[in-house]
């Protein structure tokens, strides 16, 4: 074999080597890509709503009755549609009725709900649950702002009549509002509560309310009318 052929028969071992160690040096710098399992779908996370102050019942001589809780949607970016129920008790613990009900809550909103029933049954606790809930994703927004003013109660027969004035203070355009009075006397103690629901209030817009509440001569004795609570909650 003539010197000319070896040498060619060298540089292709040579550069065969070159081009194999070349390639294992690559490989080892390359990074090393994630093992995706596509049957493994990303699940969000929804909580409950929960309660954050106990439910409460006010019962009057005639047998109606209003029921008033507290919730929150600890869901941020994510508003809670839902069903809900006041389950009543007797004097021996037993079930004996309940108010069923809907509403909404918007993202990491705390509000109060409010409902009533007419039981001939003397009430002796009630309890509070939420179910079917459905959850919405809601884009980022400017925040909703509505007060209310002038708060004025006033008693006639049996009746309280709640007046007060709604302001709008936001940019947004709001589609419905509740609006929740609580009577309470002179020590702060809530003897019963009603609401009223207001609709399509406007940008900076206003409008006057009135929210009437059964009483009873109970509740006529003991009322305090310059300390009635008012709440809102903006849907």
């Amino acid at each position: 074999m003539n010197r000319g052929i070896k040498q060619f028969i060298y540089g292709v071992i040579y550069l065969t080597i070159i081009t194999l160690v070349v390639w294992f040096v690559f490989q080892g710098l390359r990074s090393e890509q994630p093992v995706v399992d596509k049957n493994k779908e990303e699940k969000e996370i929804y909580l409950s709503a929960r309660v954050v102050k106990e439910p409460k019942f006010f019962q009057l001589a005639s047998g109606e009755s209003s029921f008033l809780v507290k919730v929150k949607n600890p869901n941020i970016g994510q508003s809670i549609s839902f069903l809900y129920r006041f389950v009543v008790f007797n004097n021996q613990n037993e079930e004996f009725g309940e108010v069923v009900g809907d509403d909404n809550l918007s993202s990491d909103a705390e509000e109060y709900i409010t409902n009533i029933g007419n039981f001939e049954e003397t009430i002796r606790n009630v309890e509070f649950e939420v179910f079917d809930e459905t959850y919405n994703r809601v884009p980022e927004s400017l925040k909703d702002n509505a007060i209310v003013k002038d708060i004025k109660t006033m008693i006639k027969d049996n009746k309280a009549t709640v007046f007060g004035l709604l302001e709008n203070k936001s940019l947004l355009s709001l589609p419905k509002i509740k609006i929740i009075a609580v009577l309470t006397d002179k020590f702060g103690f809530q003897l019963y509560a009603g609401q009223t629901i207001l609709t399509n209030i406007s940008s900076f817009g206003s409008r006057e309310f009135e929210i009437f509440i059964p009483i009873d001569e109970k509740i006529r004795k003991s009322i305090n009318t310059t300390s009635t609570q008012v709440f809102v909650n903006v849907e």
